[in-house]
């Protein structure tokens, strides 16, 4: 099902940005609902407003991003919903070589049970709504290349989820840091922690987290990182490893392929268990054909196991995408996919197949 938000990328802090940018998508899908028992297809049209604006002073910067937008779906009004996120980011530059992030994140989307993020909520036909709040800060003190580097973070962030059935409420107030220490020319050990008090509805627990890892340039034109450690769930009394590895490959001027996996003890997106081990697989690349086509092709597996139940999801998704920019401004978005998904927590039969086919027109000035 397509997204009703839209995601915005870290600002960048090097000059004044002023842009506003309209879309309009249409997405056909048919298996709107995630579900091999109630298979219906439908159609959606969503319109997406979304500005992104960095404003530089004397020793600070300040970005507003935002967006909102309505979808509309042929034949099924319930569906029709409206989702906005709001991001106000303030960054301060104490130093050449030290800085504070501070943000703060207020969104509003409507999930199907299945989607990444309700991927354990029981299904049925019935939309969920889930807001979200964040707040957050950041020092960061040091900078790769150059330099070692060290950086803590302290965040707060809570989801509302729910519908006329069902409800759930949880919320994550945690703290991290890393360390990195340059051992040549373009590579890094690192140390990374984290602490976080977990609360789903009446559950609670704390999750302690440490690992080790590298960052490395390959020769300069990969750059792979690596943290692998282990984490615990205190309440639970669950241990378990955790990673996160990432990849970036520029294989040419015109071809780049991006490799990322990690696993992670979350948040539970069922509300009977405080947490869940997430595990995900991602392969991508793109192909310039010139300066106004590029090809688009991506992998992706993810699997979310409940901690202490045999609840579970596993989806695996293909999709090819093709972009052309048409004119200075304008561009042109088409792709299609396919999903397989494995549910444990239904009532039907627990495999379902999901196709997408979508094309979106948008306009920046």
């Amino acid at each position: 099902m397509m997204s009703s938000s839209i995601v915005h990328a870290d600002s960048v802090w090097d000059k004044d940005i002023s842009s506003l940018a309209t879309s309009l998508a249409l997405e056909q899908s048919n298996n709107i609902y995630n579900s091999s028992a109630h298979r219906i297809a439908a159609s959606a049209y969503t319109l997406t407003i979304a500005n992104n604006s960095t404003l530089l002073f004397e020793g600070y910067g300040l970005a507003l991003p935002f967006s909102i937008s309505h979808a509309t779906y042929s034949n099924i009004d319930t569906l029709d919903n409206t989702a906005y996120q709001l991001r106000p980011q303030l960054q301060l530059f104490l130093s050449p070589d030290a800085t504070v992030k501070l943000n703060a994140g207020l969104t509003k989307e409507q999930l199907i049970s299945g989607d990444s993020g309700v991927e354990l909520f029981k299904s049925g036909p019935q939309p969920l709504s889930k807001k979200q709040q964040r707040l957050d800060a950041t020092l960061q003190i040091g900078k790769a290349p150059e330099n070692r580097f060290f950086s803590i973070n302290i965040r707060y962030l809570k989801n509302n989820i729910n519908n006329d059935h069902s409800s759930s409420s949880n919320d994550s107030r945690q703290i991290s840091s890393r360390y990195g220490y340059k051992i040549s020319e373009d590579s890094y050990l690192q140390l990374s922690g984290r602490y976080a008090s977990q609360r789903i509805n009446q559950l609670s627990s704390q999750l302690v987290e440490g690992g080790l890892g590298f960052i490395t340039g390959l020769g300069g034109s990969n750059k792979l990182n690596v943290i692998v450690g282990g984490y615990k769930q205190i309440a639970q009394d669950k241990t378990g490893l955790f990673w996160t590895i990432s990849d970036r490959w520029k294989i040419s001027d015109l071809t780049t392929l991006n490799f990322s996996t990690s696993q992670r003890s979350v948040l539970s997106t069922d509300f009977r268990h405080v947490s869940q081990v997430t595990t995900t697989y991602q392969l991508d690349g793109s192909y310039q054909l010139n300066q106004h086509h590029e090809f688009l092709l991506a992998l992706n597996n993810r699997q979310s196991k409940g901690v202490g139940a045999n609840h579970y999801s596993k989806k695996q998704n293909l999709s090819i995408g093709w972009n052309w920019r048409v004119f200075e401004g304008i561009q042109l978005h088409s792709y299609i996919s396919v999903a397989q998904q494995q549910r444990s927590n239904l009532l039907e039969s627990p495999d379902i197949n999901q196709r997408r086919v979508g094309l979106k027109v948008a306009y920046q000035w």
